[in-house]
């Protein structure tokens, strides 16, 4: 029997294809920290990543605030 969520091969949902694999979360949390840690260097507020983690941590609409927009194009 074949539904939209299940094929009859794999038994697998096709619905959880999108879902990031347990195998990708090191790798998937490591992009974000890295992420995190040029957002605040780019920002310049800090010279060392504790205060930055302490105010941020805080403040999280200023943590919002300092994400970088992307660029319009023309």
């Amino acid at each position: 029997m074949r539904t939209a969520f299940t094929t009859f091969a794999t038994g697998y949902a096709t619905k959880d294809r999108c879902r990031a694999h347990v195998r990708h979360t090191p790798r998937n949390l490591a992009r974000l920290s890295n992420a995190a840690i040029s957002i605040v260097r780019f920002e310049g507020r800090f010279q060392y990543m504790p205060p930055a983690n302490r105010y941020y941590a805080a403040r999280a609409q200023d943590a919002i605030d300092a994400i970088p927009k992307p660029l319009k194009r023309f």
